[in-house]
């Protein structure tokens, strides 16, 4: 909350931690003494009028509310990390699949209808009835939006961002981990997260393996989690190491 640093989904995975303990602990305290602060972390005052959020609607005063000590940082999309070319290496290919940054974003904007989720649930907690609604619409808002406007109804997938044709796993696998995916699209959705395989990251794995269970394809996720090629799990331990590579 209050060493808050670049990434534009960091922030949005204040409300994610802030979840997971509350569902590990059932401990209410930090969501009672954090739940204004929290606000500023989900995003919501950069929102258009149809609901979905962009990193580049930053101004220096929500910086401040942030949490940044420097009205002169900027929030910046991550999508996953590294990326091509990362530390001047042509070698490193890069874990984002290829994903094409804009404005408006399906990766930032399905963590934004996640954390409005949260915040619905976090409101119910505190006993705060018309927050609840509140959030609820704005989730609803979002989720409405996503699918009118980066769902690509001819493909039968999410594009990453308005504005472009190209699609990624990251553009797919967060709608379908986070339950935005209407139920006519979600096989298409499936297919094209198996057509790309470990496209993504240690980060975006976790969200690709949520995903997948969320949609019952478990046989694939178990192949994925017990796979020995160089994109897995098994391969860490291989080459020796002892803790979580970041690639």
């Amino acid at each position: 909350m209050e060493h808050p640093t670049w990434p534009t989904e960091w922030q949005q995975h204040v409300a994610l931690m802030f979840h997971a303990d509350y569902m590990y602990t059932g401990n209410t305290e930090l969501i009672e003494k954090y739940y204004e602060g929290l606000k500023h972390k989900t995003l919501t005052e950069l929102s258009r009028e149809d609901g979905l959020i962009s990193s580049t609607n930053v101004t220096p005063e929500f910086m401040i509310k942030l949490g940044f000590k420097d009205d002169k940082e900027k929030l910046r999309d991550i999508t996953d990390w590294p990326p091509a070319g990362w530390g001047g290496d042509p070698n490193v290919t890069g874990e984002r699949d290829g994903f094409v940054f804009m404005p408006y974003n399906t990766v930032i904007n399905s963590f934004y209808y996640k954390n409005m989720m949260i915040m619905a649930e976090f409101a119910s907690i505190l006993g705060k009835t018309d927050e609840v609604l509140d959030f609820e619409m704005l989730a609803l808002k979002a989720k409405k939006s996503i699918n009118e406007k980066l769902l690509d109804k001819n493909k039968g997938y999410y594009i990453d961002g308005e504005g472009t044709d190209h699609s990624s796993i990251h553009a797919n696998m967060m709608p379908l981990a986070f339950g935005i995916v209407p139920k006519e699209y979600v096989s298409s959705v499936v297919e094209f997260i198996k057509s790309r395989g470990m496209a993504c990251s240690v980060y975006g794995a976790q969200y690709l393996m949520d995903a997948l269970y969320h949609a019952e394809e478990e046989d694939y996720a178990l192949e994925l989690l017990t796979d020995q090629s160089d994109r897995s799990w098994y391969n860490m331990i291989r080459i020796g190491s002892t803790i979580t590579l970041e690639a």
